[in-house]
């Protein structure tokens, strides 16, 4: 008996630790990829006095993923406002806060995209007191 519970140990401990490389695993970007969302932003409370709001959407794959956005469920051209300002290759954007910043409360999304498909954020809602 002490001898069977002996061997189920090692068994689990070796399935864990198989597992654990599993894990560890990464696959390099030379091979084709799905794109995978890598870090986004949560829901964010925009206060009129501070100076810039960063919607933050990252992602890798290969091909290099396009970003494209919607908000409240519309699609959203980041080139719609001059405040707006983009980063290459990222999907992460900044509201410059210059005056009125009303227009740009909503519930936003990103999709990350290559020939292989497509990522999607969780919803970002921007909310402005």
């Amino acid at each position: 008996m002490e001898m069977l519970l002996s061997t189920k140990g090692i068994t689990i401990c070796l399935i864990f630790f198989v597992l654990s490389l599993a894990a560890a695993v990464e696959i390099p970007l030379s091979v084709s990829q799905l794109p995978t969302i890598t870090g986004q932003s949560h829901t964010q409370v925009a206060y009129p006095f501070d100076e810039d709001f960063t919607i933050k959407c990252e992602a890798r794959g290969n091909p290099q993923p396009t970003f494209n956005w919607t908000k409240d469920g519309k699609p959203f051209d980041l080139l719609s406002d001059p405040r707006i300002v983009t980063s290459n290759n990222s999907g992460t954007f900044v509201i410059q806060n210059r005056g009125i910043i009303n227009n740009f409360q909503g519930k936003y999304r990103c999709f990350a995209s290559n020939v292989l498909g497509t990522a999607m954020s969780e919803e970002i809602e921007l909310i402005v007191p």
